[in-house]
């Protein structure tokens, strides 16, 4: 008698359990779905006759939110809402199965937080989507190294940063790795980053379709590249130090007569009346027409001479003139002397590194912007 008793109980806690998880609510029907947006916030609201019981997930790839009403029914023609956002893209509806009604909200981006809550008199079912998030994740990847990447969503749309720290006691070394070793052709970030043995690589140098440096740059002794913009430089001591300011590149050749003609830029198609100087950071030829003349130029000596796209040899230099440089070289023979002068300036002249870009953000602790 007490066994059976014992089960009845239990009998009956089975079923009110049961009752109380599978129970739900009359029949609902999604009758309207209508929504406003803000640059804060997108609402999203469903009318119905009687309110549904709903679960709701936000998943990843696809950036969806996902809404599940039970034991429901819908009215909407409409299945598929653009809504022209900049964090959501549409609304799809549709019955996964008999009495299931699904809405995904398809989301331009992760960054969002959402909240879904009913009103009453009349019935609604609220779904509010917040954009404004800001996200940050930091994580030491070294010994004085700290990768933080940033996120926020702002009026105009997201706003992704990414960022490196790197430490002044850290025993890593910060330096330009020149694409494929050369300036004509390009290569991607991280395979410049594998092949310098690099931990963390970025961005520096503006750059053309033909990989030409837009701006200057100094690697070692050598003169890589130079900029017809006066734009701010980075330069990096022997000690690691970092330097910032705007500089400018000074180069000229001293012909036999003494006189003074001024390199116009390095490793740049030359343009009118230019006084190009190629090196081997360049490429194996200089790749000019033969609307000017290229001086091959080896231990301050005239080596040889060509009209359009000279070989440039190992350790030697090649300075092409047009115009009204080509004039002023025209003298030049095989064998004669010349003296080659290319400075930053006496502090710049020291730099193991130099690159330059623009424009300047901030100088003495305080935002420093000149250009528009």
């Amino acid at each position: 008698m007490k066994a059976y008793k014992r089960f009845y109980s239990i009998l009956i806690l089975l079923l009110l359990c049961s009752q109380i998880a599978w129970a739900a609510p009359n029949s609902s029907v999604l009758q309207n779905v209508r929504f406003s947006q803000t640059p804060d916030k997108v609402r999203i609201v469903f009318d119905v006759n009687e309110l549904p019981a709903y679960t709701a997930n936000l998943t990843a790839n696809p950036d969806q939110i996902v809404l599940d009403f039970a034991n429901a029914s819908s009215a909407i023609k409409l299945p598929t809402l653009l809504l022209n956002d900049t964090a959501v893209k549409d609304l799809q509806l549709s019955e996964v199965q008999p009495g299931k009604q699904r809405v995904v909200i398809n989301l331009k981006t992760s960054a969002v937080t959402y909240k879904v809550f009913t009103l009453a008199k009349p019935n609604r079912v609220v779904i509010d989507i917040s954009k404004k998030v800001d996200q940050k994740y930091e994580e030491e990847i070294s010994t004085g190294i700290k990768y933080t990447s940033l996120y926020r969503n702002t009026n105009a749309g997201p706003i992704t940063a990414y960022v490196v720290d790197l430490s002044p006691s850290s025993a890593y070394q910060l330096k330009p790795v020149l694409s494929n070793d050369a300036i004509v052709d390009r290569e991607c970030v991280l395979s410049m980053t594998e092949r310098a043995k690099g931990i963390v690589g970025i961005n520096a140098s503006y750059f053309a379709p033909n990989g030409e440096i837009l701006g200057l740059l100094k690697m070692g002794d050598q003169i890589v590249s130079t900029s017809a913009v006066g734009r701010t430089t980075l330069g990096i001591l022997p000690n690691g130090q970092i330097m910032f300011d705007q500089i400018d590149y000074k180069g000229s050749v001293t012909l036999p007569d003494g006189r003074l003609v001024a390199i116009t830029g390095v490793n740049h198609e030359r343009g009118p009346d230019d006084l190009i100087l190629y090196n081997n950071y360049y490429d194996n030829m200089t790749g000019t027409n033969e609307f000017g003349t290229d001086y091959i130029v080896s231990k301050d000596t005239i080596t040889a001479i060509a009209h359009g796209n000279a070989v440039i040899p190992p350790g030697a230099v090649v300075l092409s003139a047009h115009g009204s440089n080509e004039k002023a070289l025209a003298g030049l023979k095989v064998g004669d002397s010349i003296k080659i002068s290319q400075s930053l300036g006496s502090a710049w002249d020291n730099t193991s590194y130099v690159l330059g870009a623009g424009p300047r953000l901030i100088k003495g602790s305080s935002v420093f912007l000149t250009s528009k």
